[in-house]
């Protein structure tokens, strides 16, 4: 991890309404939340963001967004409460006459089994290729797959991670702000960001998208692909933009089973919340050393409550 930096985890929420009493921290990377009455407290909003500090300035690498009682300091781990997690990416050219972008879509899930973390991929990518897209050619995939009714279900809730934008996506994710043209964002999907540089799954999906993306469109020019099929869709905030898509079959994506508390030593964490005003305020500041949360400094206002550290037997090998 040296040629991209030192990683940073940083948490950050609201605690406006005075609610909080108490966070308990656990050393497989779950923080519980209790209000003033002893009870648990559901906290939304939760940013999950990491963050490398290296030559030049700090770089972002992935932000996640975590509601609940619990949420996790492991990034795989704050995935599980969405049914499905895809990650796109795109490739065009830049000032091309007759433009045209290839953007590349994976499928993940990520579920608690028992003391593991199971992440599977589906064993095919969706690929789009877009014609007479306004703006970024990214934000039109997004809206793309979002609208894709072959990932049509019963989803309660559904992420889309994706490495351009990080700037728009509260306003995208609030529906303040359409994410293509005059189009928001279809419920229930929500918007989250991560580089294709980094260490965390996230970020190596991303960079497989990415080389993904780019061979694809490659492969279009040189006519090496397949006629895609024409895909609409449909509402009249889309304007002129033309997609068509294919599936790409037979990949093995990724399969990883993880154990739980399977923290990269040497990672730090702040953990940050914001008053009544809006100002950000520092709750703890921590490091991982051998599988374990060790804190550096702490607020007076909030409890910590570590358990055991786990066995040696228990270290997760290596991806």
């Amino acid at each position: 991890m040296s040629n991209q930096g030192e990683p940073k985890v940083s948490f950050s929420f609201s605690t406006a309404d005075g609610q909080l009493d108490r966070i308990r921290f656990n050393v497989d990377g779950r923080m519980e939340f209790f209000g003033r009455d002893g009870r648990p407290l559901r906290i939304d909003g939760v940013e999950r963001s990491v963050i490398h500090h290296g030559p030049g300035k700090p770089r972002m690498r992935s932000l996640i967004l975590q509601s609940g009682q619990t949420v996790s300091f492991d990034g795989a781990r704050a995935l599980t409460s969405y049914d499905d997690v895809f990650v796109i990416d795109t490739a065009y050219i830049p000032g091309a006459q007759d433009p045209i972008a290839a953007a590349v879509a994976v499928r993940l899930r990520v579920r608690e089994k028992g003391k593991q973390l199971v992440v599977t991929a589906d064993d095919h990518c969706v690929i789009y290729f877009l014609q007479n897209y306004i703006g970024n050619p990214e934000l039109a995939a997004v809206y793309a797959l979002a609208c894709d009714s072959k990932f049509t279900s019963r989803a309660r809730a559904r992420a889309i991670v994706n490495d351009s934008d990080r700037g728009l996506h509260d306003a995208i994710n609030a529906r303040r702000l359409p994410v293509y043209n005059d189009c928001m964002l279809p419920p229930p999907f929500t918007l989250m960001y991560a580089g294709d540089r980094g260490y965390e799954m996230l970020n190596r999906v991303l960079k497989f998208c990415d080389k993904q993306s780019r061979t694809s469109l490659n492969a279009y020019f040189s006519g090496e692909l397949p006629n895609p099929e024409r895909f609409n869709v449909g509402p009249p905030g889309s304007g002129d933009l033309r997609i068509n898509r294919l599936i790409h079959t037979d990949l093995q994506i990724l399969n990883n089973v993880s154990p739980i508390g399977a923290l990269p030593d040497g990672m730090t964490m702040d953990l940050m919340g914001q008053d009544a005003d809006g100002k950000s305020y520092k709750l703890a500041e921590g490091v991982v050393r051998d599988g374990q949360l060790h804190f550096r400094s702490f607020a007076d206002d909030i409890e910590r409550q570590i358990s055991q550290v786990p066995s040696p037997d228990d270290a997760p090998a290596d991806e």
